[in-house]
């Protein structure tokens, strides 16, 4: 076995194994690597790299010599934007299959230099998603800076929906670094994602009174929070948008003041017809209003709504994405409605005679197989089974299964931490989430069903 380090795959250390083929060292230990990706190793010594292309037949056809082979998730490219002109063929455009996700396919595009996150960091990443191909003409939404703590990181995810693992991606890179995904749903349907680690703090810092992950909370561009100064810098000329209205959105949050040095979330381009409240209403397209946030117990914020444009009717996302609004209200949620026991005590965490129960937060819950044990706390790391649907439990507008999920009960949603905390070991619970209380990804309502299969 080697000394010291060969090449590089997916920015890990490579290193021979003694017997031929390759190790991949990742957490402190040295994993081997199957003999199919060997040809997707970045060598860091020409001799070695001669010596793949010979012993495992990977016979190189150019004529410079001096190129090393395509990385997996590495591969050099002179024209990143050039998969933006090759229509369907971007699928295929150097991206392969994820170790951690089978429906993701991927390829770093820019190697990071910088400094590497840990789960004790706070990062400002950059997101851009894109109906048709990267760098493409329908842009769903470009967010530029987004600051999060990396345990919170899965919260972003949702606006691309390429899944929980995007947390552990962003372990293996470094600032600078800028990954490709492309998540098919149907077929070759999908969306494509490129995804940036603009760079990384040290600690973790508490968002900005008034402000959520990513997003206003409760409404900006909505009305402003209570003591907030607020003010049109701009008149708009151009459409005002209706409740069925598609709208593109810019917004900018900033720490330290307007068009400041510290960006808090920058979104320069944002589709949605589920954004659009009483206070877009009031707006026209190129219309600016900005809004000083106060601080409460840590800093306020400054922030800027820009309404991009208007269409008419609300468009349909883009596959594996939730549907904007549904045309009437989902028949299985008036019916839970119907059912639900507003008095009923729930602490116990049984469903008796009653199909849903109204929680708190507004979700209703039915409990479908009761667990055991304890209920676990919201500092708890646990294990946990779910689906989630548009339509219905067990519909055909499923938004994602998910296996094995593992993070701390404090880090989902607070209306998925009302139900975990409440379930026991083994217990499957189904929930309907009215659209209020997911205000980021959708007015519809959601349903979803959760298994707690441990507590850590």
């Amino acid at each position: 076995m080697s000394s010291g380090p060969v090449g590089l795959l997916d920015g890990c250390a490579v290193y021979e194994d003694g017997k031929g083929g390759y190790a991949l060292e990742a957490a402190g230990q040295r994993l081997p690597i199957e003999p199919s990706f060997h040809s997707h190793i970045k060598f860091c010594i020409k001799q070695h790299r001669s010596a793949v292309g010979s012993e495992k037949g990977q016979e190189e056809k150019d004529s410079d010599g001096d190129q090393p082979p395509p990385a997996a998730g590495a591969r050099a490219t002179a024209d990143e934007g050039a998969a933006a002109g090759k229509g369907d063929d971007t699928t295929d455009d150097g991206l392969v299959g994820h170790s951690l996700d089978p429906r993701l396919r991927y390829k770093v595009v820019h190697q990071g230099t910088g400094n590497a996150p840990t789960m004790n960091s706070t990062v400002k990443v950059g997101l851009t998603v894109w109906r048709d191909a990267f760098h493409g003409n329908h842009t769903l939404c470009d967010v530029r800076v987004a600051e999060f703590p990396v345990p919170d990181i899965a919260d972003i995810s949702d606006i691309a929906d390429i899944g929980d693992e995007f947390r552990d991606e962003l372990l293996s890179m470094r600032e600078g670094e800028v990954r490709r995904y492309f998540l098919p749903v149907n077929g070759n349907e999908g969306v494509f994602v490129e995804a940036r680690l603009v760079s990384v703090l040290d600690g973790t810092r508490p968002p900005p009174a008034g402000v959520g992950r990513g997003l206003f909370k409760g409404g900006f561009p909505g009305p402003p929070p209570a003591g907030a100064t607020y003010e049109v810098v701009r008149e708009g000329t151009g459409n005002v948008p209706t409740l069925n209205s598609t709208v593109k959105l810019g917004l900018t949050v900033w720490r330290d003041a307007f068009d400041g040095n510290d960006t808090f979330f920058d979104a320069r381009e944002w589709e949605s017809s589920v954004l659009v409240d009483d206070e877009l209403l009031s707006m026209r397209e190129g219309e600016m209003r900005r809004a000083v946030l106060p601080a409460d117990d840590h800093e306020g914020a400054f922030g800027e709504c820009r309404l991009v444009s208007v269409s008419n009717g609300a468009r349909p996302p883009p596959a594996g994405h939730e549907r904007s609004r549904p045309p009437s209200p989902p028949a299985a949620a008036g019916a839970a409605a119907a059912a639900v026991d507003e008095t009923a005590d729930s602490k116990d965490g049984t469903s008796g005679d009653v199909l849903f129960r109204l929680y708190p937060s507004g979700a209703y819950h039915q409990v479908v197989r009761p667990g055991s044990g304890p209920k676990p706390t919201r500092n708890q790391r646990i294990k946990v089974d779910r689906i989630r649907w548009n339509d219905d439990f067990d519909g055909e507008d499923k938004i994602g299964e998910y296996r094995g999920d593992v993070r701390r009960v404090s880090e989902w949603d607070e209306w998925v931490q009302e139900a975990l905390t409440d379930m026991r070991v083994g217990e499957v619970r189904c929930v309907i989430a009215p659209g209020r209380l997911r205000p980021n990804f959708g007015t519809n309502t959601m349903y979803a069903e959760y298994t707690l299969v441990a507590i850590l």
